[in-house]
């Protein structure tokens, strides 16, 4: 059996390595949307939902024991154990010490500890390991480590140091190092696999994964990782059955919806078709004008950097307009051309400025040119690449005006159905709004003006909005369609 992260609810489901079946078991969190993340230990599994931990334990899997909320959570020394770095109920403050235990499958705590708001993101024998060194369980002194990044541990005494261009496997017992050479831009690692006696890690980058154990240390295996996913193509791969007939999942897209209840179905008629933008680790190279958020902008010769009050704005997105035209035709945009969106952001936060502090263009496709940031624009700013596939689908208005509040609800799940799982990004139709208002802002003739561009956090980009929020960029449709973008307007909402 294994575990497996459900989409909507329940969060945590056995799924039958044989039988290929899948069975909920019991989330204490009551939340829905995959779990977070998954620790083997002998004899049970650490389940995270948001800061809820849960052990689930050979023999009682459906009745879970809830552990201590937490931020983070790693293997302990101990196979047996688990150290948590415990949330205290609200956000920590700068230089705030933080709490630190190790428990087993049932709840007992076999050492706690203050320390260092950076110490926690795992445990070697007789300390806790921290971003700038090893804490001492007995006396909270710190012992330096070698300049790196800490990304995981080993057997209780070996280290994992990331840092550019290289990783590290130190042996504090016996003083060994091992080492392997990483592809520039893939430090740091986050959020490794371990197996049950965490002596070997895995953790995915951006053009490979890490792998490492002793006394082999590190390893990096290049992958061609582009997000594209063929489910028959892997099948074929691993040698397994086709999948059954009328068993393929259904997608929502033109032509088909939700499937809507007695009171909903009559406002039906208000979806919209829309482009949703999924977006995916990049290839090794992407090509120029290819769609896409963050990274470096395409744009055409003698293009100057776009400000806002003498601040260079930040590179948001680029999208091709053929592969729109493609997947919507009749869609009121250019059908060819390269849309590029600037906005100005605050570094800290990524908050919006000024709801016309966005720079929005066509650009001709051929001939554009990628141009390196300014000097002067902030390293927060500077975001990862993350490709975007086009693909349309239906979307809804999450309001209804003057329907019951039991209609609402079921209007509420429809919404909920239909929406993706992940980054919510989108083009045209209508906006997801995370405060469920559906109000836009007009323009000049008092028309709601036309979604051009829905831009969600991402993790592959390094997009955060606020708290868990998104931006809106806005222009009037009559604009939209013949291809001029200067009265575009940027919101931003948060939760």
């Amino acid at each position: 059996m294994v575990f497996a992260a459900g989409l909507g609810k329940p969060s945590v489901m056995l799924a039958g390595i044989d039988s290929r079946e899948a069975v909920p078991v019991p989330s204490p969190s009551g939340e829905g949307g995959a779990f977070d993340r998954a620790v083997a230990r002998d004899g049970w599994v650490a389940v995270q939902v948001g800061y809820q931990v849960a052990a689930y334990r050979d023999g009682s899997l459906l009745d879970p024991v809830v552990l201590p909320s937490a931020w983070q959570m790693f293997p302990a020394v101990e196979p047996d154990a688990i150290l948590l770095r415990l949330y205290p109920g609200r956000s920590q403050e700068p230089g705030e010490p933080s709490q630190v235990v190790v428990v087993d499958g049932s709840g007992a705590v076999r050492r706690s500890g203050m320390f260092p708001g950076d110490a926690g993101h795992s445990e070697v024998t007789g300390g806790v390991v921290g971003l700038t060194g090893i804490w001492s369980w007995s006396d909270q002194s710190r012992t330096p480590l070698d300049d790196g990044w800490p990304i995981g541990t080993l057997d209780g005494h070996v280290v994992l140091l990331s840092r550019p261009g290289e990783v590290e496997a130190l042996d504090l017992q016996s003083g060994a190092s091992r080492r392997c050479r990483i592809p520039a831009g893939e430090s740091p690692f986050h959020s490794g696999a371990y197996d049950m006696m965490a002596s070997s890690f895995a953790a995915s980058g951006r053009h490979g994964v890490l792998v490492a154990d002793m006394p082999a240390g590190p390893r990096w295996i290049p992958l061609d990782v582009t997000g594209r996913f063929d489910a028959e193509q892997a099948r074929a791969a691993f040698r397994l059955p086709a999948t059954p007939a009328g068993r393929a999942r259904a997608r929502s897209g033109p032509g088909q919806l939700p499937a809507a209840t007695a009171g909903t179905r009559p406002y039906l008629s208000r979806a919209e078709t829309g482009i949703r933008l999924r977006s995916c680790l990049p290839r090794q190279t992407v090509p120029a004008g290819e769609s896409r958020l963050g990274g470096q902008p395409d744009v055409p010769p003698g293009h100057r950097w776009p400000q806002w009050e003498g601040v260079p704005m930040a590179f948001l997105a680029q999208v091709r307009l053929d592969a729109v035209a493609g997947a919507l035709p009749g869609a009121p945009v250019p059908a060819t051309g390269v849309l590029s969106v600037f906005a100005a952001v605050e570094p800290d936060g990524m908050y919006t400025v000024d709801d016309k502090a966005v720079q929005a263009a066509i650009y001709p496709a051929a001939g554009l040119t990628r141009v390196p940031w300014p000097a002067d624009l902030p390293e927060e700013l500077r975001f990862d690449i993350a490709e975007l596939l086009p693909e349309p689908g239906f979307t809804l208005p999450q309001s209804i005006p003057d329907i019951d509040e039991a209609t609402q609800a079921e209007w509420d799940a429809l919404v909920e159905m239909s929406t993706p799982h992940g980054p919510d990004h989108r083009m045209l139709g209508h906006p997801a709004f995370i405060q469920g208002d559906d109000s836009r802002p007009a323009d000049r003739h008092g028309t709601p003006m036309a979604l051009l561009l829905q831009v969600d956090g991402d993790s592959i980009a390094g997009f955060s909005f606020g708290d868990g929020g998104r931006l809106h960029v806005w222009v009037p449709l009559a604009d939209l369609k013949a291809g001029d973008l200067r009265s575009c307007e940027i919101s931003m909402e948060s939760c």
